[in-house]
């Protein structure tokens, strides 16, 4: 599996909110975990969290929200 080619995906009701891939990112996988392996330690399970590709729920006409 590449890094740079994984698909992300949000589906709510049985309907795909967001459809897209790590390739579209702006800094490619690797860079992100190399630069942040040298700012800071890395440990098993560390969650890097790069934001959310476009279909957002907020930004959709009418907006659509998974909570009350």
């Amino acid at each position: 599996m590449r890094p740079n080619a994984l698909q992300i995906k949000s589906v709510l009701n049985g309907r795909i909110m967001q459809n897209s891939n790590t390739a579209g990112m702006i800094f490619a996988v690797p860079n992100l975990v190399s630069y942040l392996s040298y700012q800071f330690t890395l440990l098993p399970g560390t969650l890097i969290l790069t934001g959310t590709p476009e279909g957002v729920g907020g930004a959709r006409k009418p907006p659509v929200y998974s909570g009350p």
